[in-house]
């Protein structure tokens, strides 16, 4: 038990300064006491006001639906970078080549067996082709990955000695996006991973690039019809048909709403179809044709109140 001498005797020493932490406790304080006094915000008021106001640059908002139509993926849901899209091609293009020939080189004592032969030859193609892709895969994603591993003997300074001292992640983001974007102009164009275009999504928001694309399959179907007139007349219908079928497919794959016009729109004359329309058009990217497609629905249905609105708004929108 302490005496009431060692208790006083202790009270007696010296208190100890308690260090508080400014990044914790008067942070606030410390950040106030530094902005001087010609550095705070300006209290403007009145004409200056307005005139500050009028220098701003517009900012126009975007509704959740408008942000989910910008940004959701689309034609490339696999995330293909622009190498593997242009490799794919070239492989597709070697399987075509080399498809008549591997076939032409199969012969068998049997009919049943020259089928389940002929089906090997175009597997074993098809797997050499799988191969031909996955080395060139790995190929780009071993140079990605030695970049990103050598900064330090990539960059110039003062880069270089930013690397020297920080890795990647615990660089600012100021910092990490320079040195990003100098190790990617570092590398040849074939070995960037850059996304490959969405090609859906680029046809949905400029009727430009939809008219360019549809244009060059319209181009392609015209070369391959060419040729098909001139093989033997006994196989011109089944390959006029199987072309036919094809350019339909490319075009639904670009825009899936492309049978939606406003000749088909006109002619239909069920309120169910046209709503099954407006669903389809909004999901895609909600484009002038609903404001058609409303007025046809209204029209059918003889909504008067209805037709009124579209009326307005066709008054606005095509101002």
């Amino acid at each position: 038990m302490l005496s009431r001498r060692t208790v006083n005797a202790v009270h007696a020493l010296p208190r100890a300064k308690t260090q508080v932490r400014g990044s914790a406790w008067n942070f606030q304080e410390l950040i106030e006491a530094r902005i001087p006094e010609y550095k705070g915000r300006p209290n403007r008021s009145g004409a200056e006001l307005t005139s500050v106001k009028s220098g701003m640059p517009k900012v126009t908002f975007m509704t959740s639906y408008e942000l989910d139509n910008l940004s959701k993926t689309r034609s490339n849901i696999m995330g293909e970078y622009a190498y593997q899209r242009d490799m794919r091609i070239k492989v597709t293009e070697l399987m075509l080549q080399e498809a008549p020939a591997r076939l032409a080189a199969v012969t068998t004592g049997s009919p049943e067996l020259q089928s389940v032969a002929e089906l090997k030859a175009l597997q074993n193609l098809s797997e050499y082709a799988g191969d031909l892709l996955e080395g060139q895969n790995q190929i780009v994603q071993r140079i990605n990955d030695f970049v990103e591993s050598n900064p330090v003997y990539l960059l110039d300074q003062p880069l270089r000695e930013e690397a020297r001292w920080n890795l990647l992640p615990e660089m600012d983001n100021k910092t990490r996006s320079l040195v990003r974007t100098e190790l990617r102009d570092w590398l040849p164009a074939e070995y960037k991973q850059v996304r490959a275009v969405d090609l859906q999504q680029s046809a949905a928001h400029s009727a430009k690039v939809k008219e360019d694309m549809f244009k060059a399959i319209d181009q392609a179907a015209k070369e391959a019809e060419a040729e098909i007139k001139a093989m033997p007349a006994a196989e011109q219908a089944g390959l006029m048909e199987l072309l036919k079928e094809n350019v339909e497919k490319s075009k639904a794959f670009i825009d899936p709403t492309h049978d939606i016009t406003a000749a088909s729109i006109n002619a239909c004359t069920d309120v169910d179809a046209l709503r099954e329309m407006a669903h389809r058009v909004t999901e895609h990217n909600g484009d002038q044709r609903l404001i058609a497609i409303y007025e046809k629905a209204a029209q059918l249905t003889g909504d008067t109140a209805g037709a009124a609105l579209i009326k307005e708004i066709k008054s606005v929108a095509f101002a």
